[in-house]
């Protein structure tokens, strides 16, 4: 602590001496504040705790990346057309200040401290969708300002406003990036100083809990950043960001002054210069010299690691300025919607909207408060400030404008031709030809959805199935439709799983014939498994068929007990000994029945349990060969497909989890 001038009321030589003591304290702490215009840079591994009474502020800045690296984030940016007519306003997304800060990879870093760092992108060609091409000179405003009444600090992005209404197809632009070059400083453990910039860095101290530098205050101002690494080569992530400065330089004197005062007043303390404890106090109070008071909390910074750090990198910019330049043509133009032959424009003068085509010609007068294009023909339209909004349809020519009065967008989504339509919020769906204007399925059904390239409608009991053009494949009072390409599968009316699924291919026809399915997954294979019951209860006889109803595979009941469907070309059997194998597609038997147990192929392997001429027994993954790839310490109890992962996993009883290639993921308790 650093100590005002408090008075104490009872003078007795203990009391002096704790006063001495205080002295003393706060002269260290001036010092300690004195040292820290020097020492700039002090880290903590995370083995020491942080305490927000610490002493230690807490911040994490980086290296700056090359002028290269910025150059490739550019390329991705996508760029916004708004039509202002006469004008466009084009802006290139993601190029406020918080973004460039992200592609420079700066942290604790401000451009405002550092002008010269701040890119700069300069328009050089304009490639519009007619196929014309302007230079910068030619179409760019330069009084953005005064025409959109607003200063281009107020807009997020970088843009230009340009003197046309066509729509644009791409942008040439220069990036010109300044100051990107780096000088590095490279402190190990074994390392105490480093010369940067004709100023000597000194490492003050590495120990197990912190690492100390010593450099001038102004070299730390032109640090760019830094990088920490740990032992096992990885680099740090950002913890967090809290800044604290000195107290200014001229200061410094006024800090020297009054620690020289109470190490002067202690001595004099010390050789009994003082009655008593008040002509002590009475000493201070006449003649301490005055300054705010300032503590080590307002002083110290921090970078606060996990470690302990093997190497720290500081980076400083090289006194010549380095320059990247780099013309990029950027072709990601990005508008409200789907948008690809019409765009909504606003009347630069009434601020009405309307529509234009690609060459910047109107196509719907703005007339309207608000349009919102879904797609080239279907248009959400407010007509007037504060009024309800309605769908309108544009033909392909765009002399057709119609209003669809109570016709909503149920899925915004369009199949080929094809909208599906509600009409009125929540009201029954149909299906809309945005190319010819008509209602191909008039709305009166209860749902329309769209699974694998098909419509399927429901209305009441009966389901109806569409194909991607819109023509009938099949209707009937069903249980459910469920599509598995290349096979459809019906459950009729009454039907359960047990009493079978009729199976469709894809041009409507019903392949099933004398057959029972019990419609499972097929999983993309291009035979559908299939049954006939056998005497016994349970007794099945088990077909593949193709996709035109064709028996392609019969298995044969006097060898075989259960057949699973293909997986990974190769179908899982189960003989008469109670012995597993696998068939190929051919109908032949590719992995010998050795198996005591095994599953479906999952992926690119079959869990399996064999037992060996040693007498031991072996669990684990084998390939479509039968070879072995990796071994279970046992069957897993639990066997699970993982959305979030994109895997089968394979679960322990012990917590260890393995994907369905063998490999180990994480343990769970």
């Amino acid at each position: 602590m650093i100590l005002g001038c408090s008075l104490t009321a009872v003078a007795q030589p203990k009391q002096i001496k704790e006063r001495i003591a205080e002295l003393k304290e706060s002269a260290e702490e001036l010092d300690l504040i004195d040292r820290m215009y020097d020492v700039q840079l002090v880290i903590k591994p995370e083995e020491v705790p942080f305490d927000e009474e610490d002493a230690f502020a807490f911040t994490h800045s980086v290296k700056l990346k090359s002028g290269k690296e910025v150059l490739e984030a550019l390329k991705t940016k996508k760029v916004y057309q708004d039509i202002i007519a006469p004008y466009s306003l084009l802006q290139i997304g993601d190029t406020d200040l918080f973004d460039w800060n992200s592609m420079l990879g700066v942290g604790n870093f401000f451009f405002d401290e550092h002008p010269d760092y701040m890119p700069k992108l300069i328009l050089k060609k304009v490639y519009f969708a007619d196929g014309t091409v302007q230079t910068a000179k030619e179409v760019v405003v330069e009084n953005y300002e005064k025409i959109l009444g607003e200063d281009k600090s107020r807009l997020n992005d970088e843009f230009f406003l340009i003197k046309s209404t066509k729509s644009v197809e791409s942008l040439e632009y220069e990036v010109a990036l300044k100051n990107t070059a780096v000088q590095t400083a490279v402190f190990k453990k074994d390392q105490t100083e480093q010369l940067m910039n004709g100023m000597r860095i000194s490492v003050k101290s590495w120990t197990g809990k912190e690492v100390g530098f010593l450099f001038p205050e102004h070299l730390y101002k032109e640090m760019a950043g830094m990088d920490v690494l740990y032992k096992d080569g990885r680099f740090l992530d950002q913890k967090g960001s809290n800044t604290s400065n000195l107290p200014p330089e001229s200061k410094r004197k006024q800090l020297q002054e009054i620690s020289a005062f109470y190490k002067e007043t202690a001595r004099m303390a010390e050789k009994n210069k003082f009655t008593g404890l008040k002509d002590l106090e009475d000493y201070l109070l006449k003649n301490v010299p005055k300054i705010d008071t300032v503590t080590p909390n307002d002083v110290l910074k921090n970078y606060y690691f996990s470690g302990p750090p093997s190497e720290i990198r500081m980076y400083f910019p090289v006194k010549t300025p380095a320059e990247a330049r780099e013309t990029i043509k950027n072709n990601r133009i990005y508008s409200r919607g789907i948008v690809f032959k019409r765009e909504i424009a606003t009347d630069f003068k009434s601020h009405k909207q309307g529509v234009m085509d690609v060459g910047g010609n109107w196509i719907i007068k703005p007339v309207y408060e608000r349009i919102y294009n879904q797609n080239d023909y279907f248009f959400l339209v407010q007509e007037k400030e504060d009024g309800p909004s309605s769908y309108y349809w544009l033909n392909e020519k765009g002399d057709q404008w119609v209003h669809l009065k109570n016709i909503e967008i149920y899925r915004n989504e369009l199949y080929g031709d094809f909208l599906v339509v509600e009409e009125g919020t929540n009201g029954p769906k149909g299906i809309f030809n945005i190319k010819s204007g008509q209602m191909v399925v008039p709305p009166v059904n209860d749902n329309i959805y769209v699974e694998d390239n098909f419509f399927v409608i429901r209305n009441n009991d009966k389901i109806t199935l569409l194909d991607a053009h819109a023509q009938n494949i099949l209707s009937g009072d069903f249980e459910s439709v469920r599509i598995d390409e290349p096979f459809i599968y019906v459950l009729p009316k009454g039907a359960n799983a047990f009493s079978g699924y009729h199976i469709y291919n894809k041009k409507g026809k019903n392949i099933t014939g004398q057959f029972i399915s019990d419609g499972g997954w097929e999983s993309g294979s291009n035979l559908v498994l299939v049954y006939k019951k056998g005497k016994g209860e349970y007794e099945r006889h088990y077909f593949f068929l193709d996709n035109d109803g064709k028996v392609v595979i019969t298995v044969d009941p006097d060898k075989y007990v259960q057949t699973e469907r293909f997986r990974n070309n190769r179908a899982l059997l189960k003989d008469k000994n109670g012995m597993y194998g696998y068939m190929n597609e051919k109908g032949t038997v590719v992995i010998p029945f050795v198996f005591t147990d095994a599953s479906e192929f999952r992926g690119k392997y079959a869990l399996v349990k064999q037992k060996l001429p040693t007498g031991s027994t072996w669990i684990g993954l084998v390939d479509e060969t039968g070879k072995q790839k990796k071994k279970f310490e046992e069957w897993p109890y639990y066997i699970s497909f993982s959305d979030e992962e994109n895997t089968w996993i394979y679960q322990m009883n012990n917590g260890i989890r393995y994907d369905e290639e063998g490999n180990e993921m994480h343990r769970v308790q």
